[in-house]
C-alpha cells in the first residue's frame, strides 16, 4: 500500500512538473497583472521596492498610510486603530481586486507599515506563477479539511495565501484565487514542494 501511494505521489509530481514546462513554453500576455502588482498609482518611482497604491512597507508611517488611503480613488471607507488600518474598496479598483466588500489591511510595527494586505483577488495562481515565475519559497499548514498554502517572492516582497480544499484536482490547483500581501521583510520557508504533499498531511487524497 505504501509503495503504491509513493508511486502515485511521484507520478503526480512528475505530471505537475510537465504541466509547468508546457505552460512556460507558451507565449504569455499577463493582461496588465505586473503593472497592477508593481506599478499602481503612487508607486511609479519605486520600481525596485515593495509598494502598492503609494504605500511602501518598511517606509510609510501610520499617519502617511492613513492619509493616502483616505484620499485614494479606489477606497470607500477607512477605519483605523493603531497598529491597524482597514479599508473597503469602492468598486472603481482594478478588476484584479475581485470584490468591493473585500477588506484591505495595513499593520504597523515600529512606526512604519509592516504588512499591506490587499485581500483575496481574482488572480489565478497560474497567472501569478507565469507573471512572476516560480516562488522563492512555499509554506504549507494543514488541517483535517483544508490546506493553507502560502508562497513568497523574496525579491519583490510579495506573499500569497490560498485555501486548498481537499481532495484536490491538479487542474483546480492552478485556478485557485490568491490572497496577496506586500511585506517589509519576507521570511524564507521551504524552497520547493511536491504537489502530492499538499493534501497528504490532512489525510485526504488528491485527485488526478
Amino acid at each position: 500500500m505504501i509503495t503504491a501511494l509513493l508511486k502515485l505521489t511521484l507520478l503526480m509530481s512528475a505530471l505537475f512538473t510537465l504541466a509547468i514546462g508546457a505552460i512556460r513554453a507558451q507565449p504569455y500576455d499577463d493582461g496588465g497583472l505586473r503593472d497592477f502588482l508593481f506599478n499602481s498609482p503612487g508607486c511609479e518611482n519605486y520600481p525596485n521596492e515593495p509598494c502598492f497604491i503609494g504605500i511602501r512597507p518598511g517606509v510609510t508611517t501610520f499617519d502617511e498610510a492613513l492619509a493616502m488611503l483616505e484620499a485614494h480613488e479606489w477606497v470607500e471607507r477607512v477605519t483605523s486603530a493603531s497598529p491597524i488600518i482597514q479599508w473597503t474598496w469602492n468598486g472603481s479598483q482594478p478588476r484584479f481586486i475581485g470584490f468591493p466588500q473585500e477588506r484591505g489591511l495595513v499593520t504597523i510595527r515600529d512606526g512604519t507599515v509592516r504588512r499591506l494586505y490587499v485581500g483575496y483577488t481574482s488572480i489565478k495562481f497560474s497567472d501569478l506563477w507565469l507573471t512572476l515565475d516560480k516562488p522563492t519559497s512555499f509554506d504549507i499548514a494543514t488541517s483535517r479539511a483544508f490546506v493553507d498554502f502560502g508562497t513568497s517572492h523574496r525579491e519583490t516582497h510579495l506573499t500569497t495565501q490560498m485555501i486548498v480544499s481537499c481532495p484536490l484536482r491538479i487542474a483546480d490547483f492552478w485556478t485557485l484565487r490568491v490572497n496577496i500581501a506586500y511585506e517589509a521583510q519576507v521570511f524564507p520557508h521551504a524552497t520547493d514542494f511536491r504537489f502530492g504533499e499538499l493534501c497528504a498531511q490532512s489525510g485526504i487524497s488528491l485527485i488526478g
